[in-house]
């Protein structure tokens, strides 16, 4: 099942049910914009940026501050996240194979090259992705991605739900 997740210091204004309603099965989390950055200092503060996708205004978190002495942002955490069920549980079954993600991937690439934009960093994630097609992942869910950098690195990430399944 996803997650819901609720902190004890909870600052919501909103009705759960209404919040819940809007898990679309990416992470959700709720914040409270409280107007003016300083007023923030006391709180865990989330910063975002916007994107425009399928006409939506997304706003996507880029780094959380925790009681920051100069915030960067207005928005607190309400302290209520939604995770879809693949996160932690280690299920593995977001609902997208690597090859589509690879694919996506050559895309951007090509489209930045085109224009002349740099893109190290996506440069570096595809060359990840491209040697996990290459030891077969091609049909598996992208989150298996995991998997193969857990093994590269010798370690296991999980939640605590997932270790009984996987061990200690």
């Amino acid at each position: 099942d996803d997650i819901l997740l609720l902190a004890g210091d909870n600052y919501c204004e909103c009705d759960l049910a209404t919040f819940t309603a809007m898990f679309r099965g990416n992470p959700l989390i709720a914040a409270h914009d409280l107007g003016d950055p300083t007023r923030a200092k006391q709180f865990g503060t989330v910063v975002f940026n916007q994107d425009l996708e399928h006409g939506t205004l997304l706003r996507r978190v880029t780094e959380f501050q925790e009681k920051p002495p100069h915030p960067k942002s207005s928005c607190v955490s309400a302290g209520w996240w939604v995770l879809p069920k693949a996160i932690l549980p280690r299920t593995f079954d977001y609902g997208a194979k690597t090859a589509i993600t690879g694919k996506d991937n050559e895309l951007l690439l090509d489209e930045a090259n085109a224009i002349g934009v740099d893109l190290s960093i996506a440069k570096a994630a595809q060359e990840v992705w491209q040697s996990i097609l290459e030891e077969g992942a091609a049909d598996e869910d992208n989150t298996t991605l995991m998997k193969y950098l857990e093994k590269r690195a010798g370690i296991i990430v999980r939640g605590k739900a997932a270790a009984g399944r996987w061990g200690k």
